[in-house]
């Protein structure tokens, strides 16, 4: 971002989001967690855990009801999240 840092934004943000943290530098992790991000994903990221970063942010939304890959995850029947 060529204005502020990820860390900046997140300071305006004031915990108004959940954050998963992806970088290339591991530097970064420790000020992330001062900030209480869900995850820190260091590149370059494997599917496997990515996808364990989304379910940890999808069970702190939803703690009742856990995110699996089951085949039921069809987006037809809302079997899924968006991430951005």
């Amino acid at each position: 971002m060529p204005q502020l840092s990820g860390i900046q934004f997140m300071q305006l943000l004031q915990k108004r989001a959940q954050v998963i943290i992806t970088s290339a530098y591991h530097e970064y992790a420790i000020k992330g967690f001062e900030h209480d991000v869900i995850d820190y994903l260091l590149k370059p990221i494997s599917f496997e855990r990515f996808y364990k970063a989304v379910e940890k942010a999808y069970n702190l939304k939803n703690p009742a009801q856990k995110l699996n890959r089951s085949p039921e995850m069809n987006p037809a029947t809302g079997g899924y999240i968006f991430v951005k």
